[in-house]
Formats: structure tokens, C-alpha cells, sequence
């Protein structure tokens, strides 16, 4: 809700400023609490999964970098979501 009062005031900033810490919060608790009660088995298939998120994190750092970021490209690294999963 401070969000909504603050983009009527004018104070974008502030307000993605609230929604991205918020976000934030909620992606590292339930991530930092998932780390710590899982057991750790490094087997092939977890391997494979984490190459391919480094595969599409690199892809998409090259490409954004490099100012050739489109729905094409784009739909690419959904394709490595798609290998993921």
C-alpha cells in the first residue's frame, strides 16, 4: 500500500525502492531456510541443472550487455528454463 500512496505523491523511486526490498526479502528467507534443512546430494542430474542456469545466466548477461536483447533472444533462454526443468 506505500507503494500505491507514494507513486500518487510522485516518489517512484522510493516506491520500486519498497517493492524490489520487499521482493528481495521474500526470494533470500524462504531460499536461506530451504539451504539450510535440505540435505546436500551432489548427483548428476543437480549438476546438469546448475549448468544450464550458469548457460542461461551467461547468454542473457552477453546479450543485455551487448544491447541485442529481443523477444527472439529472449525466447531463447526460456528454452533454457524448458532444459531445466
Amino acid at each position: 500500500m506505500n507503494a500505491v500512496i507514494w507513486v500518487r505523491q510522485g516518489k517512484t523511486k522510493l516506491a520500486l525502492a519498497n517493492i524490489s526490498g520487499s521482493m528481495m526479502i521474500q526470494a533470500t528467507v524462504p531460499s536461506g531456510l530451504g539451504l539450510l534443512f535440505t540435505p546436500w546430494r551432489f548427483d548428476s542430474t543437480l549438476l546438469f541443472s546448475g549448468a544450464i542456469t550458469l548457460l542461461a545466466v551467461l547468454y542473457l548477461l552477453v546479450t543485455l550487455r551487448s544491447g541485442r536483447l529481443t523477444v527472439p533472444r529472449l525466447s531463447w533462454a526460456a528454452a533454457f528454463y524448458g532444459l531445466f526443468a
